[in-house]
């Protein structure tokens, strides 16, 4: 099982490295969606939209502070003075944008592993 985690994440990394460029900004939720199919989740104890949420809040969050400190604030400025609101917004909401589509993309993931298992639905009898 170890091999297949790590093989997983090995994919989701090339997946990312290799072909970042010419794909959507929005393509990092698909090895997302295949790590919440391949990951044993269930074990975990933890919901699987939580840890999706925190590491792509995270992950967007940091590289958003980190692009500000490398161009010296420029990029964000540019983007809020579009939108019109101030520079230091933009990255809870950035980050809130990306946690979401992370947590929703492995919860997809895992509901399609375990899905029968988890929405059984009791519907009252109708007399």
């Amino acid at each position: 099982m170890k091999k297949i985690i790590t093989f997983a994440i090995l994919f989701a990394v090339l997946i990312f490295m290799g072909l970042f460029d010419f794909l959507p900004w929005w393509s990092f939720s698909v090895p997302v969606f295949l790590l919440g199919m391949l990951l044993p989740l269930k074990k975990w104890k933890v919901s699987p939209f939580l840890w999706g949420f925190i590491a792509g809040f995270m992950a967007w969050l940091l590289s958003t502070i980190y692009f500000e400190l490398i161009y010296d604030g420029e990029i964000m400025k540019s983007v809020a003075n579009v939108m019109k609101v101030k520079p230091y917004l933009l990255h809870p909401a950035i980050g809130l944008i990306g946690g979401l589509l992370t947590g929703l993309g492995l919860y997809s993931g895992y509901l399609l592993r375990n899905g029968r298992e988890i929405l059984e639905l009791e519907l009252p009898k109708i007399k």
